[in-house]
């Protein structure tokens, strides 16, 4: 086997960290206002610079260097969520032609089964349900209960009607195929539901960790002020956005402390402490 085909794929970091991912509490969840596949790609494309930090890491008291070990894994897991998010299934594709032709059906069998009521030659009872309601399953449902209704009474007429086996086989087939597309669709948007809930949990933590470490270069480089440089904020886009137009542009000279990865959890800058034995995370 070689390296690079012994390098974790996205999905086994995301199988691996899912239980951890998953404990991030409800309240701490961090609202997602960015392009989280591009916060992730920016993630996974500074990793060797952060390694090369991962000794120096170690010196700082408080400092927890599990946010050093876990981001690869955290960028890629938050990557195959979002994968699974985009590729899940979001219902057959012809769904929408299935129900037009449904409606058409139903209207057309509807229409001619009243006339057989009228002449008698068939029970009314078979379309006491049938209202035209708007229902994907409901319609599926409906072409499936006139088929089978209408069927005997077409047997025993003889042909002496404008409905056809084909047409009542047609109802029967596409109906099954409606109320099946309805039920995959609807486990499609459970599913997704649930990925949604993980995407953000994961981002909570990808944000959190990357944090902590431009908090920690941050307190290394003061003197320098280029933490923005070597670890750009995730959320330098949307900064580049709100900024009022005319305003001056922040430079970055000197490295925030107080400076939240989320603008709209942004905390009142303050400027790092100065350097001492204690280090930034006391």
């Amino acid at each position: 086997m070689t390296e690079a085909s012994m390098e974790p794929t996205f999905r086994h970091s995301f199988n691996t960290h899912r239980t951890f991912i998953e404990a991030v509490p409800l309240e701490a969840v961090r609202h997602i206002n960015t392009d989280v596949g591009a916060a992730a790609t920016t993630v996974l494309g500074l990793m060797g610079r952060i390694f090369a930090f991962r000794e120096r890491f170690l010196t700082l008291p408080d400092f927890d260097i599990t946010y050093v070990d876990r981001l690869e894994d955290l960028a890629k897991a938050t990557l195959h969520i979002q994968a699974m998010l985009t590729t899940i299934g979001s219902g057959p594709a012809a769904i929408d032609e299935m129900i037009a032709e449904g409606v058409e059906l139903r209207e057309i069998l509807t229409h001619d089964a009243k006339s057989l009521v009228l002449r008698k030659q068939l029970d009314g009872a078979i379309l006491a349900g049938l209202d035209g309601g708007n229902g994907r399953r409901k319609l599926g449902l409906d072409l499936i209960g006139i088929a089978n209704g209408v069927r005997p009474a077409l047997e025993r007429l003889g042909g002496k009607t404008t409905l056809t086996a084909e047409d009542l086989d047609r109802a029967e087939v596409l109906g099954a195929r409606i109320v099946k597309a309805v039920g995959d669709r609807e486990f499609a948007e459970s599913q997704a539901a649930e990925l949604q809930h993980l995407r953000a949990k994961a981002f909570t933590l990808l944000v959190k960790s990357y944090d902590q470490i431009r908090r920690a270069v941050a307190y290394f480089r003061h003197d320098e002020g280029d933490v923005d440089v070597l670890f750009p904020s995730l959320f330098a886009g949307k900064k580049a956005r709100t900024r009022d137009e005319g305003a001056p542009a922040n430079t970055g000279t000197k490295p925030q402390l107080g400076d939240s990865q989320s603008p709209d959890l942004a905390q009142p800058v303050q400027d790092l402490p100065p350097i001492s034995k204690d280090g930034p995370f006391r």
